[in-house]
């Protein structure tokens, strides 16, 4: 930046001086001053755009004391009418609007005389006062989450108690939105349902403790609308309890659940038959993202002792590793320790993915999921019609990931896993399958040799793991 320099602001003065219009007393003139239009006139082209300008201008009088003040805009003209001829000091002060702070940018300071019956031309010389002012840019877009983005303008209602919250949610109007923020412990003896197209998101001020104790039906049942529960970087939210159903049950085409960041299922048992664990999903979209984690969850008479889903669009993808959706010590009486799939009929849009997780976080047995029946961590039965995907990256607390398949399901080409992914299939589709060449299937046909030599593959009736070749086909001799 060039060194401080003087320069001409035009502020020149009009003269509208018509005897027959002032009529000013004898003794009295005036002076009016022009603002400059635009960045030109203040300092170099491109600058800063006149709307972040803004001007004071006062008149003093020999002994320094104010005699008027005025402000303006870029391009006002500013008058100082009925001043009593005399000599003054006029003293302009130009300001710059940056991130919501008036910084000083230039001024000038010089005495002007003022002549009885007339108004006197001036032009004033600023000097800037902040060489180093950076020019001004737009500012960058922040990083705003996709769910965040769906509440903007919404309400914010920081809920108390469990009443309080339902009674907040309950009379939203038709396709509302609303921001419900938690601190505390709450005592969730009574079903909420996401309704007539409500947009619902729960997060959390402090950390937050929902003690789910409702005796009939699922805590949240999500009919039609949006429910987003979400976690803050400095506030935990977490589920804990023991319930007949599901904490969320995701039961219509037009339901959406999202679950995300520094979210907590810890310590939850459902205990109805064929209701499963903390996420039933019949319908709609599911999504659990990175930060989730599900801690001794239990289905103690039904499948899937955290996620349970029959149909809908399931998602249960963490970003990485290092931010991922992780299983601890989660178990069912029947099928699927950690997450159940059973897609028995196909309707358009049923999909579901599985990637970026963990199963067990910890050192220690007591961290590894569990079943009575098929697969401790995974369990897949889906039509043909409905694809099942697994993708991303895989991690187990003992190097291998249980997953128990009576269908065709997807393996993601990229998915990289230091865990051995051990596939055990239904002894009838496994039988069948081999004996029309039986293949896995990768997302780009093919599969690098480091994730074959993680998988294995076997059948009920058969202890002995097999290996499958780089198209995806089981080795047979």
């Amino acid at each position: 930046m060039k060194t401080l320099r003087l320069f001409v602001i035009a502020f020149i003065a009009f003269i509208f001086f018509s005897c027959n219009g002032l009529n000013l007393e004898s003794n009295r003139g005036s002076i009016a001053f022009q603002l400059p239009y635009n960045e030109s006139q203040t300092r170099e082209p491109t600058a800063h755009t006149s709307q972040n300008l803004a001007y004071i201008i006062s008149i003093y009088d020999q002994n320094n004391m104010e005699i008027d003040r005025k402000g303006g805009n870029s391009g006002d003209t500013v008058t100082f009418e009925n001043i009593i001829e005399g000599h003054y000091i006029v003293r302009c002060n130009c300001f710059l609007r940056i991130d919501n702070r008036d910084i000083l940018y230039a001024h000038a300071e010089k005495t002007a005389e003022v002549k009885a019956g007339e108004r006197s031309s001036v032009t004033l010389y600023l000097q800037l006062t902040h060489e180093n002012i950076p020019p001004t840019e737009p500012k960058q877009e922040e990083n705003v989450p996709d769910y965040i983005k769906k509440f903007e303008g919404a309400e914010t209602v920081a809920c108390t108690t469990w009443d309080e919250l339902a009674d907040t949610i309950n009379t939203l109007g038709e396709s509302q939105s609303i921001v419900c923020s938690l601190s505390g412990t709450y005592d969730a003896t009574s079903q909420i349902i996401i309704k007539f197209g409500h947009k619902v998101l729960l997060t959390a001020s402090a950390d937050t403790t929902i003690n789910t104790n409702c005796t009939s039906g699922d805590l949240f049942f999500i009919k039609n609308g949006v429910l987003i529960v979400a976690g803050t970087k400095d506030a935990n939210i977490t589920f804990t309890g023991e319930m007949p159903n599901s904490i969320f049950n995701v039961n219509d085409s037009d339901a959406e659940l999202t679950v995300i960041d520094n979210v907590d299922f810890e310590n939850f048992t459902c205990t109805n038959k064929d209701a499963g664990g903390a996420v039933y999903v019949a319908q709609g979209v599911c999504s659990i993202n990175g930060g989730v984690t599900f801690t001794n969850c239990k289905a103690t008479k039904s499948n899937g002792g955290a996620i349970n889903a029959v149909g809908g669009q399931l998602y249960v993808t963490g970003e990485t590793l290092e931010n991922p959706v992780i299983f601890n010590n989660c178990s069912a009486n029947k099928d699927g320790g950690a997450i159940y799939i059973n897609v028995s009929e196909h309707k358009d849009g049923y999909f579901m993915q599985l990637s970026d997780i963990i199963f067990g976080s910890e050192e220690g047995k007591e961290n590894i999921c569990g079943t009575d029946y098929y697969s401790r961590d995974i369990y897949i039965n889906s039509i043909d019609t409905v694809p099942v995907y697994l993708t991303g990256n895989f991690r187990s607390i003992d190097n291998k990931v249980e997953i128990f398949a009576a269908s065709y399901f997807i393996l993601g080409s990229e998915t990289e896993t230091t865990a051995d992914l051990n596939i055990t299939f239904d002894s009838n589709f496994f039988d069948e399958a081999i004996s029309n060449d039986m293949q896995i299937i990768f997302t780009d046909d093919t599969c690098d040799e480091d994730l074959l030599n993680h998988i294995k593959v076997r059948s009920l009736s058969s202890p002995d793991w097999k290996r499958i070749d780089e198209n995806g086909y089981v080795i047979t001799d």
